[in-house]
């Protein structure tokens, strides 16, 4: 199977790429350094693996609707491979309508290798060469001898899995000092079941509860028989109470009598009726309204004799006639100032009669008062005692049971409810030791549980990074004869005094750790002896990686048939040139080879030949 055709549109410094190739010729790809020389199989590997050195396929054109196409004939028919960047995950094979969209392992069988074999097998760099060149370990050589084989790919793997063993033993680690931690939680919970089992344990938790029930009932029942006791005892309270407030009411009852009998004599005493006590009554209001009058004309002469003094003292006229106040005039008004005086000493004197008829009234007004006073009092104890004729109605009942001694039956009731109390703490302290010895259990369960998962895992990868070695060196074991007939085979056809010996070593370390050994020995045929890379020229060392390289091509033979040499000629003279170009093209006999280099003279060595070149950005086939 070889690639007939190549379409691109805003793929990496391809604005449109659109060229057949012819499957039974070789191919030079010519033209100066980033051109696009090497972009052109860039392509290839991204419509075909969706795998690329660029880090953005989008593009350097900034556009999202990028696609490629590869066309491949395997002698018969026309197998056709689209992808595009905006769905970069999807593979369309076929060309409109007749298309399907196929998984990248579906396509990987339709041509025979999956990425890294395809880049061991049929891409090959100057930067390869010259890194195998230039290695000088043997070491650095196996890790590139197994990049051409196409099992680097477990060195990387074995990069990655040293750091997730690493991780899960890490893991593995602290799940089981959780597990341990866990297990000794659980043993201090079994410490507290008292040398019982579990089970025991649960029954004597059963055997307790039931107990607390029983003693919760006879406390239901205490509790009753003390509540009924307490109501009789209530009743016999309110009955004794009643009986002392009825024997206080009758003793009162007779006090009030013997009272009211003293004050109902001392009432005869005074020897008053209600018609004497109104006359009297009557004469102090008479006496009252007197002395009210006659105050009322002490004031108004007292007046009267104030203006005649005022009119004396000012001079002026007179208030009368309004003539000069004279002599004359001045002793007609002393003589009617000691009139008025006269007049007010006649008041003054009808008054003293009356204070004295008032203290004689006022003596009899507080007997009336003191009469009265004893017979609101003598009416007052008189209420309180036909009250206490009713009260002496009401019948008292003595309770029909006799008053209970209730100190035993509280006594009994505290004593029970103590009890009660002290077993339902040790039922609730063992149920909580039970339930978290459970809890513990469980969660120890669940740490096993994980400590066998993550132990799993850890010794899954332990055993990959252990035996990724053994794994790759086990490869190159088995096909060691093979490659070394086929290394020795191309380097006699270019009459190469060299022939190669590969050797493979599994030493074991004392941790049963495998060591990764390799040897690639470079044994002069003429002289039968090991040569020295600094015996050996560069352009030697560049045939010898070629005869290396056509060997594992050989021996990992993908289906599709189709090898790319990426600027291999750039450190080789003149006559090594012309040795490694004759070489490719006898490759090309079974081949579809293309040889990718700035040297334009190389042009004319192949069938074929494309010159790229750039314009502006973007890159086109000028022939």
């Amino acid at each position: 199977m070889k690639i007939s055709r190549v379409i691109a549109k805003d793929l990496f410094s391809w604005a449109y790429l659109n060229i057949l190739f012819d499957t039974d010729s070789t191919y030079s790809i010519v033209g100066e350094n980033g051109s696009g020389k090497s972009s052109m199989f860039e392509i290839i590997t991204w419509v075909l693996f969706k795998k690329s050195s660029k880090k953005n396929v989008k593009g350097d054109f900034g556009k999202t609707n990028g696609w490629g196409r590869i066309e491949l004939f395997n002698g018969e028919n026309t197998i056709c491979i689209t992808r595009k960047t905006d769905k970069p995950t999807e593979i369309v094979l076929g060309i409109e309508p007749y298309t399907e969209v196929i998984e990248q392992e579906q396509l990987d069988n339709i041509i025979g290798c999956n990425y890294n074999t395809f880049m061991a097998s049929s891409f090959i760099s100057q930067k390869r060469i010259s890194a195998f060149v230039n290695e000088k370990t043997d070491t650095g050589k196996a890790k590139i001898f197994a990049e051409m084989l196409g099992i680097g790919i477990l060195d990387k793997a074995r990069t990655k899995i040293s750091s997730l063993k690493n991780d899960r033993e890490m893991e593995y680690e602290k799940a089981k000092t959780k597990a341990d931690l866990l297990s000794e939680q659980r043993e201090t919970c079994l410490l507290k079941f008292e040398d019982n089992a579990p089970e025991q344990y649960k029954d004597n938790i059963m055997k307790l509860k039931e107990k607390y029930k029983r003693l919760k009932d006879r406390g239901d029942e205490l509790q009753k028989e003390y509540d009924g006791k307490m109501n009789l005892f209530n009743e016999w309270e309110v009955f004794e109470k009643q009986s002392r407030n009825m024997k206080f009411i009758k003793e009162d009852k007779i006090k009030r009598e013997n009272e009211i009998k003293e004050l109902e004599s001392k009432l005869s005493a005074f020897k008053l009726d209600d018609e004497k006590i109104k006359k009297v009554k009557d004469n102090i209001d008479k006496i009252k309204e007197l002395v009210l009058s006659n105050n009322h004309q002490i004031k108004f002469q007292s007046d009267a004799i104030s203006n005649l003094k005022k009119i004396l003292n000012l001079g002026g006229t007179c208030p009368t006639c309004g003539s000069v106040i004279g002599e004359k005039h001045k002793k007609k008004i002393k003589s009617e100032m000691i009139e008025f005086r006269e007049i007010v000493q006649t008041y003054c004197d009808k008054n003293k009669e009356l204070g004295e008829k008032s203290l004689k009234y006022k003596s009899y007004d507080q007997r009336i008062n003191d009469y009265e006073s004893l017979s609101k009092q003598i009416q007052i104890k008189k209420g309180s005692l036909t009250l206490n004729k009713e009260i002496e109605k009401i019948e008292l009942i003595a309770p029909s049971l006799p008053k209970p001694d209730i100190t035993v039956f509280r006594d009994k009731l505290n004593e029970n409810t103590e009890t009660i109390f002290s077993y339902r703490e040790k039922v609730n302290e063992r149920i909580k030791n039970y339930k978290d010895f459970k809890g513990a259990e469980k969660l120890l369960e669940q740490a096993n549980k994980s400590v066998k998962i993550l132990e799993r895992d850890y010794y899954i990868s332990k055993w990959l990074f252990d035996n990724i070695p053994m794994i790759k060196l086990m490869y190159i074991d088995n096909n060691k004869e093979r490659l070394e007939t086929l290394i020795n085979k191309y380097l006699s056809n270019i009459n190469m005094p060299f022939m190669v010996k590969i050797d493979t070593q599994k030493e074991m370390k004392s941790t049963k750790e495998i060591r990764d050994e390799f040897s690639f020995k470079i044994i002069h045929t003429e002289k039968n002896c090991n040569v020295d890379k600094e015996d050996i020229s560069g352009g030697q060392e560049v045939l010898l990686l070629l005869a290396t390289q056509f060997a594992i091509n050989d021996l990992i033979n993908p289906q599709l048939k189709f090898e790319a040499y990426d600027e291999i000629l750039s450190s080789l003279d003149e006559s090594n040139i012309g040795n490694v170009v004759d070489m490719l093209k006898n490759r090309g006999i079974n081949k579809q080879v293309f040889v990718i280099s700035h040297k334009p003279e190389i042009s004319n060595s192949f069938q074929m030949s494309l010159k790229i070149n750039m314009k502006g950005s973007n890159s086109y086939v000028s022939s």
